[in-house]
């Protein structure tokens, strides 16, 4: 495959390589537009399938050349992507001029590479969705949406607190020169309803402790609760 997206994370017991979508190439055939996903253990040497591309409630996605880092303990980001659906139009365009010009049929080839230019004129760019992947649970999360136009054959590296994608292609054939930097919000604060739900969490543990303790009176209460409490509980 190429234009893939990779980056490495931890599965929550070693560092992993993670492997998500991009398209299959071959010669004499369309390309093959990819939504899986791969993990490699270097420990153990083995690859994993995962499940695809799909945010809660949509379809598999292509992600094609879409930059990706990790973030926190067990999740990717990946910053936007190419769905792979106008590619497989312009490349079933490619093929038809060619058949064309190989016709002699300079007028069809003619139309067919204006109606491709029209394309290439008018994308709109591609995918500015950042998904977030977790590790753990295999899933993906739709968490945000790209300030501007979101590239695509390019990196996300972590700098000074953040992250920066540099430069990229925005539009098939046109790069940027833009350097965008993510930084991130500040920590909410834990708030008085969670304080005063602990305190209370805490108090009750407290008053448990000491009602119990109580009935102790040997080493047989205090680790079996001398054999008054059935196995279920």
């Amino acid at each position: 495959r190429i234009l893939p997206v990779g980056a490495a994370q931890s599965d929550g017991a070693t560092d992993c390589l993670y492997l998500f979508s991009g398209r299959d190439v071959a010669p004499g055939r369309p390309a093959e537009i990819l939504t899986d996903g791969y993990k490699y253990n270097p420990s153990s040497g083995r690859w994993t399938r995962l499940g695809e591309v799909a945010p809660a409630g949509e379809p598999p996605r292509c992600l094609m050349g879409a930059p990706a880092v990790a973030s926190g303990a067990s999740h990717l980001l990946a910053f936007g992507g190419d769905d792979g659906r106008l590619f497989l139009e312009l490349e079933a365009l490619d093929r038809a001029i060619a058949k064309a010009t190989a016709a002699g049929d300079a007028a069809k080839a003619d139309a067919l590479t204006k109606r491709k230019t029209a394309i290439l004129d008018k994308h709109p760019g591609f995918s500015r969705d950042v998904l977030a992947y977790h590790t753990i649970t295999d899933t993906w999360t739709r968490v945000d949406t790209f300030p501007g136009p979101c590239p695509v054959t390019t990196t996300a590296v972590r700098w000074d607190g953040g992250i920066v994608v540099p430069s990229g292609e925005v539009r098939p054939g046109v790069r940027t020169d833009a350097v965008w930097q993510a930084t991130p919000g500040p920590v909410p604060a834990f708030g008085t309803l969670n304080y005063a739900v602990l305190g209370v969490y805490l108090a009750a543990l407290v008053a448990m402790g000491v009602w119990f303790s109580r009935r102790e009176r040997t080493t047989d209460d205090f680790f079996k609760a001398g054999g008054r409490v059935p196995w279920w509980a």
